[in-house]
């Protein structure tokens, strides 16, 4: 069924198409479709073969597509690069940063040539009490402050960590805040000299 979900995907969005695993849910009424990292690699192997295969419900995905393991804990690196996929490390899941650092160096130390990244939340806004409010409605670790603060927190981690990019989910309830508070982050963070040379994407 998710090698079904990704092929009608590709037939909407073509070659821009981005093949995410994640291993678990954290809904208590998902918990038995949690996988253990034997499970996870068993599954990511069947998910792969089908993709490339077919199967009695759909045929191959024919669109060219980047794979992406996500994670939050140590697992999932070993078995992103064992895979051969790119591999995303969810902070704002799980705000510690040595974790975070552990699981790079894991997925980095098996070999892999792919790219890294880590995905932060962050509440930006002017208003420092509209900011909280936002990042409070939140069931995840949310950073707050202005742009500037919140771009200062990207520029951190892409220096303490040493991954090619960062996923910025942007937590404001209003969507004139949410699309200002992307622009001047995006801004504020390609005019960094640190960070020119990786090309933010939008």
């Amino acid at each position: 069924m998710t090698a079904e979900d990704f092929v009608t995907a590709a037939a909407f969005c073509g070659p821009r198409l981005d093949v995410g695993i994640g291993r678990g849910a954290s809904a208590e009424f998902l918990s038995r479709l949690a996988k253990d990292d034997q499970q996870l690699d068993r599954a990511v192997e069947d998910l792969l073969s089908t993709l490339a295969t077919g199967s009695e419900v759909t045929g191959p995905l024919t669109e060219p597509y980047e794979l992406w393991m996500h994670g939050a804990g140590g697992g999932s690196a070993g078995t992103a690069a064992d895979a051969g996929a790119n591999y995303c490390h969810g902070l704002f899941l799980n705000p510690d940063l040595d974790t975070c650092m552990r699981a790079l160096e894991k997925y980095r130390a098996r070999g892999s040539s792919g790219s890294t990244a880590v995905a932060v939340a962050v509440a930006a806004n002017a208003d420092p009490r509209r900011a909280l409010v936002d990042a409070d409605r939140q069931p995840y670790a949310v950073t707050t402050g202005t742009a500037a603060d919140c771009a200062e927190t990207i520029a951190n981690v892409l220096r303490l960590t040493g991954a090619d990019e960062v996923i910025l989910i942007e937590t404001s309830s209003r969507r004139d805040d949410h699309l200002r508070a992307l622009r001047e982050i995006y801004d504020l963070v390609s005019a960094r000299p640190e960070t020119t040379e990786r090309s933010p994407r939008r």
